[in-house]
């Protein structure tokens, strides 16, 4: 897996959603993975976005790229709470 590729996709993703109001990311909660795939370093990454419920006024978005590396798989995984700004 590219990591620059990688871990510049995750950030970007977790921008993303971090943009979007509360009530639309609401509507997301733990449905299945939103995903998506890049390919870049001569491999095939792929990225996944999910939403849960941290506290009653807060959410987690949860971004994973997963790639192989030569001989071995990879994955990076980042996580940003967002809070309900009323």
């Amino acid at each position: 897996m590219h990591a620059d590729t990688a871990s510049t996709e995750v950030y970007r993703l977790l921008g993303e959603y971090r943009s979007r109001p509360f009530e639309d990311l609401v509507s997301i909660v733990n449905v299945n993975e939103i995903c998506s795939e890049l390919y870049a370093g001569g491999s095939l990454i792929t990225f996944g976005v999910s939403i849960s419920q941290h506290t009653e006024d807060s959410l987690r978005i949860r971004v994973t790229a997963c790639g192989n590396n030569w001989w071995k798989h990879e994955r990076l995984e980042e996580s940003n709470i967002v809070n309900r700004t009323d």
